[in-house]
């Protein structure tokens, strides 16, 4: 990946505890759930365009979360057209993790 001042790019990253990787290998309703529990950390993904959620797993011992953020694609461009005629639309929208609590915010 080409290095940018001030960014770093790759498939994942663990901030603060939380493991954040795309999500591109990945995919159904319960996806983030499931790769929250195999990471056994709190885990945020992106690229599963039709979902978006916050999830919380409790032990007894620790509470995680899984977070899917939906995306941010333009579903009119021509590289989505393949998706023209699916019933389930993307969910355009970011995540916030503030003092350890993510937040879906939808854009329309």
């Amino acid at each position: 990946f080409p290095v940018t001042i001030g960014w770093s790019w790759g498939d994942e990253f663990i901030i603060d505890g939380i493991k954040f990787e795309h999500g591109d290998v990945y995919s159904g309703k319960t996806a983030t759930y499931r790769t929250t529990l195999e990471n056994m950390r709190s885990t945020v993904m992106g690229h599963l365009h039709s979902i978006a959620s916050v999830e919380y797993i409790n032990n007894g011992e620790n509470q995680i979360f899984a977070f899917n953020v939906g995306c941010l694609i333009d579903a009119k461009a021509y590289a989505f057209q393949y998706a023209s005629r699916m019933k389930k639309k993307p969910i355009l929208g970011v995540g916030i993790i503030e003092k350890g609590v993510p937040n879906f915010i939808p854009l329309r």
